[in-house]
């Protein structure tokens, strides 16, 4: 006895031709293939990763308070007595705070596939060599596991 399924010749032709009909050739460019196009996936920026692991960390319950520490160089002022005020330091973490056991956090946050800057790395390294919490996050994952 099978227990396979079977098809008459006729069915049997009947699927083939249907899979010709619906399947792009190999040769069709993937620009045009419904299936590339579909399971395609934007990358987050970097801003995104941002909010999420803010909107996480606020309501984490090992982190006492944070903030988003801005870093650069803004320009302030009317026209005619502007001034360039500098904000933070090269290498400062995109988020800053502190753990209800009063250890130092500062986070880093990527889009995935980012690489931090030397001075990023060395702010980091800083920050864990003296007894705080310090990593790169490229979503809410990362900061889980660093949290841990």
């Amino acid at each position: 006895m099978s227990h396979g399924l079977r098809f008459t010749d006729e069915q049997y032709a009947d699927l083939q031709k249907r899979r010709r009909d619906t399947v792009p050739a190999a040769s069709e460019p993937a620009r045009i293939r419904p299936q590339a196009r579909a399971t395609a996936l934007p990358v987050p920026l970097e801003r995104d990763v941002l909010s999420d692991v803010l909107v996480y960390l606020r309501y984490h319950p090992k982190v006492a308070f944070v903030w988003r520490a801005n870093a650069g160089v803004f320009v302030v002022g009317d026209e005619g007595s502007e001034r360039r005020v500098r904000a933070g330091f090269a290498g400062q973490s995109d988020i800053l705070g502190m753990l209800i056991d009063g250890r130092f956090l500062a986070i880093e946050c990527k889009r995935p596939g980012g690489q931090l800057s030397q001075d990023q790395h060395a702010f980091l390294s800083r920050v864990i060599r003296y007894g705080g919490v310090g990593f790169m996050a490229q979503g809410v994952d990362d900061v889980v596991r660093g949290l841990a």
